[in-house]
């Protein structure tokens, strides 16, 4: 969008009447030519005092993407896990039927027989914070923030910060109404002004020193390893209604990955109070959806 010029000339540096101030997904930043009360290095206009924090071009929001990494190495998980769990018995049985029949009577030896492999991108840090605090079962490597140049980092915006504008009170004492994206601007001028020296003590700041800046909203990539029974409890935990909407979304991409190369499995990748898992509800604050555990035996009784 591109706001159109004042008549008044007395409005032409104010930053919503200002032909040259626009404004995307990207965040907010002037393109003006000459004339403008408002500096090139983004500072306050000379007229009205607003704040222009230069920022690149560059959409920097970013969404999920997620790939899972060896595909032909998890195809048919129910004939794997049979396989894996014939020696138990020492009977002739079908592969696949057995492998289904230890899945539903949750024996978990053979559902760490092997190990779904994801690349993840496009996520916040906070999201990976709830992502990785699965543990058993898991191995997870994340992009690292000490070595890693994050100058014009991506981010992520939650909906509920899309159009919202707050009135900051700055060091000068001048008030600005500030967007999610002007922040993210100011943040990632501030980074990049301690990675290449340009502060007042001309010192170039150390990756792992300028990091405590960025925000949970930083985007960050991850490598996780699951094995069948952690991956089914993840989708259990991380599906559920009650989940965070980053991290759940984060799960039904996983989900349709499984989708992808083994439907037959994916029918294992739901939440904890679907059939096919538990069948009833632990949450303290449940959707409703299903009957929670004392409802449900006490319905049986």
């Amino acid at each position: 969008m591109v706001v159109p010029a004042s008549k008044d000339r007395q409005n032409r540096g104010k930053m919503w009447g200002c032909k040259y101030f626009y404004t995307d997904d990207g965040g907010t930043y002037c393109e003006a030519t000459s004339g403008c009360p408002i500096p090139k290095d983004g500072a306050f206009c000379n007229i009205c005092g607003s704040y222009e924090g230069k920022q690149t071009k560059a959409n920097r929001l970013v969404e999920p993407k997620i790939v899972l990494t060896n595909p032909n190495e998890v195809k048919n998980a129910l004939e794997r896990i049979g396989a894996f769990a014939g020696v138990c018995t020492g009977k002739d049985a079908e592969n696949h039927k057995r492998g289904k029949d230890c899945v539903e009577a949750g024996h978990g030896s053979s559902q760490r027989s092997f190990n779904y492999n994801f690349s993840i991108e496009g996520i916040s840090i906070s999201a990976a914070r709830e992502h990785i605090r699965h543990s058993v079962g898991v191995a997870h490597n994340e992009q690292s923030t000490r070595y890693v140049d994050l100058r014009d980092f991506k981010y992520v915006r939650p909906d509920g910060l899309k159009d919202l504008n707050v009135l900051v009170a700055l060091p000068n004492a001048k008030n600005v109404a500030l967007s999610f994206d002007d922040i993210m601007g100011i943040i990632n001028q501030f980074y990049i002004g301690c990675v290449d020296g340009k502060n007042s003590q001309s010192l170039k700041v150390k990756k792992d020193i300028a990091r405590y800046v960025l925000p949970l909203a930083t985007e960050t990539k991850v490598n996780s390893s699951f094995t069948f029974q952690a991956l089914t409890h993840y989708a259990n935990q991380r599906l559920c209604s009650r989940a965070h909407d980053e991290i759940r979304e984060l799960a039904e991409l996983i989900k349709k990955e499984i989708e992808a190369v083994d439907p037959d499995v994916a029918q294992y990748m739901v939440e904890q109070c679907h059939e096919n898992s538990i069948g009833y509800c632990n949450h303290e604050r449940s959707c409703g959806k299903r009957l929670r555990k004392g409802e449900l035996l006490t319905s049986v009784s």
